[in-house]
């Protein structure tokens, strides 16, 4: 059987001590001796153990007891608390720091190296730009300088399904297309029109979509389809096949509804515009195919290119993206709204 002796009285200064105020002792009896004997450790009043040694007190503690690991427990007991709050608020801090570098893309290179290649933008060579700070994205080669009025640019995609498959991205951040400012969206319609010029000009359509889903930043990705390879009524049918066999509801909406009056800010999506003006819509609810759109383009129904579906095995040296950048410039700068001041 065991026993518990509790010692309640006021500590003397001058008295020894046989215990600490406060303290519990539990002795656990064994056959060969008393309540003094046996195995000892500390219920509570660790701390005032402590205090009382501080002070000066000498405290008479049962034979074989070590203060030290007398109170070892205890101390990590109490300790373990505060070591909880800590890791809560680190942790809480890390994924603070997730959120915003997701808004940002300061940290991009973090979500690579973790496999989230398709969380981060396609890592692009830029054709041209007018450049005033986007955060977390390298400054375009070629720029206006700072005082400029532009709020969008273009890039040719990395990995691209052609030398022409360009982006058309705001240079602030943002999300997607329902979440631009109206002198933003404004602009950016006036490069959608330049580029219908630009690619009608070399016999070839024009196509664009934007996947609003595992992405950091507005990219309205543009893929020219030579007028050869198929009508623009073939693409519209390819793109609604395909999300058919994928379960996916693709849905046509009015040529002059924008965007905004379909979805709210916020809300994942899939969007296709044709050079006719027709539109197609999915709202995504749960997975989506990220390479849905570079899908339809490559199959044979376009493009006739499947092979090109993955953007990463397209990639190429950076002097052969070095060349085609300089290219598509001279070749743009006749539709380039910037030329017209």
């Amino acid at each position: 059987m065991g026993s518990c002796v509790k010692r309640e009285r006021m500590l003397d200064p001058v008295a020894p001590l046989s215990a600490p105020a406060g303290l519990t002792l539990c002795a656990a009896q064994s056959g060969m001796g008393g309540a003094g004997q046996g195995d000892w450790w500390v219920q509570r009043g660790c701390s005032n153990l402590r205090r009382a040694r501080s002070r000066g007190r000498r405290v008479d503690l049962p034979p074989g007891v070590v203060p030290e690991v007398l109170c070892e427990g205890a101390m990590w007991r109490s300790c373990l608390p505060f070591f909880l709050m800590a890791l809560a608020f680190f942790l809480a801090g890390f994924l603070l720091l997730l959120r915003w570098s997701r808004g940002t893309g300061t940290i991009a290179s973090i979500a690579v190296a973790f496999g989230g290649e398709e969380r981060v933008p396609a890592c692009m060579t830029l054709a041209f730009s007018f450049w005033r700070g986007c955060r977390g994205r390298a400054e375009p080669p070629h720029s206006h300088g700072p005082d400029s009025s532009f709020q969008c640019y273009l890039a040719l995609a990395k990995g691209g399904l052609s030398p022409d498959h360009v982006l058309v991205l705001p240079i602030g951040h943002c999300q997607s297309m329902v979440e631009l400012a109206s002198e933003v969206l404004e602009e950016l319609e006036q490069y959608k029109s330049s580029l219908k010029k630009f690619f009608r000009s070399k016999g070839k359509r024009y196509v664009a979509f934007e996947r609003n889903y595992r992405s950091q930043h507005l990219q309205l990705q543009v893929v020219p389809v030579p007028q050869d390879c198929c009508t623009t009524e073939d693409i519209k049918e390819a793109f609604l096949v395909q999300a058919e066999e994928q379960q996916l509801e693709l849905l046509e909406i009015p040529e002059h509804s924008a965007l905004k009056q379909i979805v709210q800010a916020g809300t994942p999506y899939f969007y296709v515009e044709l050079d006719t003006g027709e539109k197609l819509f999915h709202r995504i609810r749960k997975h989506f195919p990220l390479q849905f759109g570079r899908e339809v383009l490559a199959s044979e129904a376009v493009l006739g290119m499947p092979g090109r579906a993955d953007w990463r095995s397209c990639q190429v040296g950076r002097e052969e993206e070095a060349a085609a950048a300089q290219a598509f410039r001279q070749a743009f700068a006749p539709f380039d709204i910037a030329q017209e001041d």
